[in-house]
């Protein structure tokens, strides 16, 4: 212990001494620390804890969570010991105090940002460093390397749960009702969803609670239950029930979600709208192209892309917009743009299961009894990326009709365009009058969501 003192004396005098001459200073063969530059004193060396369990701490940004521990030592009067730190190879700090106690937060937290929050045992390597003070001045102290093992601080998601409420009469072996993330790495993609037929509520609200599947078969422990904050939730049952109110006359839908790594949730009723909307690259992201509901939650339409895009609900605000939220999938006001696309695409989302497709349309052609090629031969139509649209100068006879069609085929499904030249209906059994007949007449087909055409 005496010896110790004597280092730390040292390593102060050092300090206090820095400024005299060698003729002068009886301490003149000791290395003197720069600012951010530690020395090594014999005994000082912070020793290892066993696995450190965050999942066990109330964690929080104070330090609490033993990390190390220092030896009792004995130091000169007046010297205290100030703080510490752990400083990792990649440079992260970790602020501790003297007695080896960091926060339970920022150590998950960096873990995490290492492995990822699968609850695992983790091990992490680092240098201890102390800061000693005697009348004003710091001596920084290495304390040694240590290692660290421990458990980042995250629930254990399952891959599946299940509705267990007042829609199936409290059944906790039913799996009607699937809850789930699309079968991805649940802590790499915690948010998981289901969305409910209104019809199956009758009218009613939903009480419910979310069983996982190993608790299936009447282990309640294990259930997701209500928190005393709104919209939050606690696992292993530790709370009341989750409640949605009744639907309203115009809805259709009842989609709840699930963060299971922020302990959050929500529910949404979903009415169909006639129209949701593209947005994107090809028009300066301030054109918004129309997709048609389908009645069903699915929404249609044509539009040629010109980079990436999105989709959002309302045509003059970009509130509840649909972002990517990987391939073929989008997600509500939180990912990315939908990657690029080019040419002409039919469009269709799903608002539901939050899905959508892209199918190319290699080309437009135009056929009927109108044209020089009749029902049989379609007469091609080109891009004309000045216009951006399809186009074609071509001759239309004095009687008969015409349609149009992608890629050369009847598949409504590629684009099959009938009705009138003004309000083009895919898939529509009615043939097209033409306006203009004769030679040299300018056929103009228009991809932007609801599809039209024009001849001169």
């Amino acid at each position: 212990m005496k010896k110790l003192s004597l280092y730390l004396t040292l390593a102060f005098a050092g300090l206090f001494m820095a400024s005299c001459g060698p003729e002068d200073n009886e301490f003149a063969g000791l290395k003197v620390a720069e600012p951010d530059e530690a020395v090594v004193i014999p005994g000082i060396n912070a020793g290892e804890v066993s696995l450190i369990d965050l999942n066990a701490y109330e964690i929080s940004d104070e330090l609490d969570v033993q990390a190390f521990v220092l030896p009792e030592t004995t130091i000169p009067g007046g010297t205290t010991l100030q703080s510490a730190e752990i400083v990792f190879a990649d440079g992260t700090v970790l602020p501790a105090t003297p007695d080896g106690q960091v926060s339970g937060k920022a150590l998950s937290d960096y873990i995490a940002s290492l492995y990822g929050l699968r609850p695992l045992e983790r091990s992490v390597t680092g240098t201890v460093y102390v800061y000693a003070v005697q009348n004003g001045a710091v001596v920084k102290v290495n304390a040694g390397e240590i290692t660290i093992n421990a458990i980042p601080r995250a629930p254990e998601i399952e891959n599946k749960y299940y509705i267990t409420g007042t829609i199936n009469g409290w059944d906790n072996t039913d799996k009607t009702y699937e809850v789930t993330n699309g079968g991805g790495d649940p802590y790499e993609d915690p948010t998981f969803t289901i969305t409910i037929n209104v019809d199956d509520l009758k009218g009613e609200g939903l009480t419910f609670k979310l069983t996982p599947e190993s608790g299936l078969g009447g282990d309640w422990g294990k259930c997701l239950a209500a928190a005393d904050e709104e919209g939050k939730f606690n696992y292993n049952n530790a709370g009341g029930d989750l409640t949605v109110p009744a639907p309203t006359d115009e809805a259709k839908y009842l989609r709840l979600t699930f963060n299971m790594l922020d302990q959050t949730w929500s529910y949404e009723y979903i009415a169909f709208a006639p129209y949701i909307y593209e947005i994107g690259n090809e028009g300066g992201w301030s054109e918004n192209h129309p997709l048609a509901s389908n009645g069903d939650g699915t929404y249609t339409g044509f539009v040629y892309l010109d980079g990436e895009f999105k989709f959002k609900p309302n045509e003059g605000d970009w509130n509840g917009d649909w972002e990517w939220d990987g391939d073929g999938k989008i997600i509500e006001s939180g990912g990315p743009n939908i990657p690029a696309a080019y040419g002409l695409h039919r469009i269709d989302v799903d608002i539901v299961n939050l899905t959508y497709t892209l199918t190319k349309i290699n080309y437009v052609d135009m056929v009927g009894d109108a044209t020089v090629g009749g029902w049989g031969e379609g007469t091609v139509l080109e891009w004309d990326a000045a216009e951006k649209c399809f186009s074609v100068v071509t001759t239309i006879a004095a009687e008969g009709s015409v349609k149009f069609r992608g890629n050369g085929t009847w598949d409504n499904f590629d684009g099959n365009w009938g009705g009138t030249l003004d309000n083009l209906i895919n898939g529509s059994n009615d043939n097209c009058t033409p306006t203009k007949r004769g030679e040299n007449v300018k056929v103009r087909f228009y991809a932007k969501g609801n599809c039209y055409a024009t001849m001169e």
